[in-house]
């Protein structure tokens, strides 16, 4: 009798987000599929087309019933907006939880993305239930919110720390996504092994695609590309950037060009720092692109950079932006350090420095600027071919899924891939 699984993650399709595939593949091993979401938004924070805030329903997509809960859309990111939607879901999840404590689950799976208090719905079906509750820590928390909030009270962030942990303890298995974030729950949580499965993330499908837009490339003609994707809107060097961006100004690489996509607070502030000091013609700022637009970029990118303020990165958790861009093809130019560093050295994908190196980001972006064609696609290519080692889709579903199943999830990958016999029959 194949088990019956209730998934509680705030974003889920239409959203284009990873634990849609990853539901697709449970259901593919042989697991019903039950999901707990709230409604679904679009790049902009807005609704998507024929849905709203009131609009609770049922949906089934590829044999996965799907309940959505009333919710606020993020609109413009305000911090009262933020605020609103960050609080919704767990509350209006848990009402929602009542009409699902009929249902006959043998577990349930939090996909667990900002904020932590998302995991209360879950946890209590689960306990109600008297059935095992899994937690895959896809943002740690409180770190998470600091790499967005600048949070300066010590109280606070004691408190945000205990409520953080007092989910996290309630899981019969913490699924995490490296070695280091399993040693810091072992050492607060006392967990062991068993009970802190590692899985590591996996990249976004967007950043897989490339596809040629000729217009780009025309608008771009002659310029040697570093993309800077919005992703890390909140932890942007904005400094860092200008400073990089002056260096090769003075240098003799005349057509380098920083493509900034998204919108935000920090890339508001890069945009009047780029005027302030007359660099117009180094940048062009793309705004707010769709997941379907990424591909184009990825595609006239020649380097992609992620330059971020020290104190936004995270000792345990690997950003996962960053393998997003491993899977990208492109080379990597950053300047975060700790995990990130580490990656990119052993993928061979480009350079990393350590944050507010600034004169470390100009000779990495001068030094692969100063390569040649073929010598940047092998940089690339080494990423993407990491990416497919270790941070493969399928792979890491057939270990959530033997996860599930009741087994152990520190099994050798021999063992763990019989899994996928259940797909293939």
């Amino acid at each position: 009798m194949p088990k019956k699984i209730l998934v509680v993650c705030r974003h889920f399709w239409p959203e284009k987000t990873r634990i849609n595939e990853l539901c697709n593949h449970l259901v593919s091993y042989g697991f019903k599929v039950d999901v707990l979401c709230g409604q679904p938004c679009n790049e902009a924070g807005e609704f998507q087309r024929g849905y709203n805030s009131f609009k609770v329903r049922r949906e089934t997509k590829n044999k996965i019933n799907i309940y959505r809960t009333f919710d606020v859309k993020q609109g413009n990111g305000s911090n009262l907006r933020i605020f609103l939607n960050y609080v919704t879901f767990p509350l209006m999840a848990r009402m929602q939880s009542n009409h699902l404590l009929q249902g006959k689950y043998d577990a349930v799976l939090i996909y667990q993305l900002s904020p932590v208090m998302m995991c209360g719905p879950g946890i209590r079906i689960a306990e109600k239930l008297q059935i095992p509750v899994y937690i895959y820590v896809a943002d740690l928390w409180p770190q998470g919110l600091y790499s967005v909030i600048d949070v300066q009270s010590s109280l606070f962030r004691r408190l945000l720390y205990r409520i953080s942990m007092s989910y996290y303890r309630k899981a019969d298995r913490l699924i995490v996504p490296s070695e280091l974030m399993r040693g810091y729950f072992a050492s607060r949580l006392g967990m062991t092994d068993e009970q802190l499965p590692v899985v590591t993330q996996v990249p976004d499908s967007a950043y897989e695609q490339k596809i040629r837009d000729d217009s780009l490339l025309e608008k771009l003609a002659g310029s040697f590309t570093l993309l800077v994707p919005g992703d890390f809107d909140g932890q942007l060097h904005v400094d860092g950037v200008i400073r990089t961006a002056q260096k090769i100004r003075s240098s003799e690489a005349g057509n380098i060009r920083f493509v900034v996509t998204g919108t935000g607070e920090k890339i508001g502030e890069l945009q009047k720092q780029v005027m302030k000091n007359g660099l117009e013609d180094l940048f062009f700022f793309e705004g707010r692109i769709t997941s379907m637009e990424t591909g184009k970029y990825l595609y006239a990118a020649d380097i992609i950079t992620a330059i971020v303020k020290p104190e936004k990165t995270s000792a345990y958790q690997l950003p996962h932006q960053m393998i997003n861009y491993l899977a990208a093809g492109k080379p990597v130019v950053a300047s975060i350090g700790g995990l990130v560093k580490d990656l990119i050295r052993r993928a061979g994908c480009g350079e990393a420095v350590e944050p507010d190196d600034l004169s470390g980001i100009y000779s990495s972006i001068m030094k692969i600027y100063r390569m040649s064609g073929q010598e940047r696609q092998r940089l690339g290519q080494q990423g993407a071919a990491w990416q497919k080692e270790h941070f493969n889709p399928d792979e890491n579903a057939e270990k959530i899924a033997w996860i599930l199943a009741g087994e152990d999830a520190n099994v050798p990958s021999a063992e763990v891939s019989s899994i996928r016999q259940l797909r293939d029959l």
